[in-house]
């Protein structure tokens, strides 16, 4: 059997087409060698990683340290690689996937670096989709074995139908949630250098929040959730004070969503419920409205992604898009954005004064050119508010859940449960009724 068809009919040295890099899987790095023969395996590549590590001669402790970190990587990258799947990791320590995890970004990407350069992996960069400039789509960086390394595995035995046993995971990324403190677990990060403003009020809030997180963190770790990478810990990210920004972040909420599609939760498979145009439907809650329509980005004579886009591009932005950021998709041409506009004001006038609803408090050290991007950034955080006041009922009642933004991830048992925590914490802060789908 030649390398191709070992490799599930991917070439490991000429790479994985597009279409396989979107069933890639998200990295995990909570695996390690377990038997002799995957030890013995990645003992035998240390040789061949050693010269291309940019460093000096390391010490008997550094060596081991750096062997101990092959063997989560070759866990990472063989074990699915023995099954022809390439596996995607973020390329900036920034990304949510580093958050909790064994290993920081800088570290892996250096072995990484390291394996190309010996001729044991390939990487693609990442590639944008539509809609990235709001912070959607995208493919992270994507890693695979070339042949050699997976010709190495198999000569010390380490085979597709052994992956499992050779490389388990490990222990100590169980209990990370409760090694996090509480200061990790909820952050409030100055923004361009701008000092956080002083408050009791702040500390005891985000002190608050983070008690829940770790009560909702608890519960997932409890609950054998599989596919979600190395950890289940999430994290909460404000910026600047706690009325801005506080999404939750973890390795699965960077995951395609036909990667969230593996995700079992005590074996279970899962459904995704989500809020239908979640920060609009905000506004129109906030501004009175008490019914929504049944498509918010239905507008006679206008394309319905250019409505989204425009949409998206002015909550993002926080005042009405100027100009189209991104590809436009469809046959049919969009008007400029001026006509978008003069089109939906009369309906959503909101949109022109996002600032109105951001707290004085938020702003307080703000200088006026960032108000718009705070008016943004306080949907986000009204959004991530409801979607934890979903996720503490749901905890309570020991259900566990993972959120994405504007939805969440649960059994299929649990779906009914689900909406009705998400709607009836919507109507708690908004004050209407939202439309949820799964």
């Amino acid at each position: 059997m030649n390398v191709v068809e070992r490799f599930g009919g991917i070439d490991p040295d000429t790479g994985p087409s597009t279409v396989s890099l979107r069933d890639a899987h998200l990295l995990n790095l909570g695996r390690h060698p377990e038997t002799q023969k995957a030890k013995a395996f990645v003992a035998g590549s240390m040789p061949l990683l050693l010269p291309h590590m940019g460093r000096g001669r390391l010490g008997r402790a550094g060596l081991a340290s750096l062997a101990d970190d092959l063997g989560v990587v070759l866990a990472g990258i063989v074990r699915p690689g023995l099954q022809g799947v390439p596996v995607r990791a973020q390329a900036s320590s920034s990304g949510s996937m580093w958050d909790g995890a064994p290993m920081g970004c800088v570290r892996f990407w250096r072995i990484v670096d390291a394996l190309q350069a010996a001729g044991l992996v390939q990487t693609l960069r990442g590639i944008k989709t539509p809609l990235t400039f709001a912070g959607y789509g995208g493919l992270a960086t994507a890693v695979w074995p070339t042949g050699n390394l997976i010709d190495r595995a198999e000569s010390h035995g380490c085979i597709a139908d052994t992956r499992k046993a050779d490389w388990r995971t490990s222990a100590s990324t169980v209990p990370l949630g409760r090694a996090l403190s509480d200061a990790a677990l909820v952050t409030c990060r100055p923004v361009n250098g701008v000092p956080l403003p002083a408050s009791p009020t702040t500390a005891i809030t985000l002190a608050t929040l983070a008690l829940d997180l770790r009560a909702i963190n608890a519960t997932n770790e409890a609950a054998s959730i599989r596919g979600v990478g190395h950890s289940v810990t999430m994290v909460r990210r404000f910026l600047h004070s706690p009325l801005l920004g506080g999404r939750f972040y973890a390795p699965h909420v960077t995951m395609a969503p036909e990667d969230r599609a593996r995700i079992t939760i005590g074996g279970s498979r899962v459904v995704e419920v989500d809020i239908k145009a979640s920060q609009l439907s905000i506004l129109m809650g906030l501004t009175g409205e008490r019914e929504l329509p049944a498509d918010p980005y239905a507008f006679e004579g206008i394309p319905r992604a250019a409505v989204k886009r425009f949409v998206l591009q002015t909550l993002g932005g926080g005042k009405p898009a100027g100009a189209w950021s991104g590809e436009r998709g469809g046959s049919v041409p969009w008007p400029s954005t001026g006509a978008v506009w003069r089109a939906l004001k009369p309906r959503y006038g909101f949109l022109g004064h996002l600032v109105d609803f951001v707290p004085l408090g938020a702003l307080a050290g703000l200088p006026p050119d960032k108000y718009g991007w705070a008016a943004g950034q306080h949907l986000v955080q009204v959004e991530a508010s409801i979607i934890a006041q979903a996720m503490v009922r749901l905890t309570r009642d020991g259900v566990a859940v993972l959120p994405v933004h504007d939805s969440l991830i649960v059994t299929e048992r649990n779906r009914a449960v689900a909406i009705g925590a998400l709607e009836s914490a919507f109507v708690e802060v908004a004050g209407v009724r939202p439309r949820v789908t799964s």
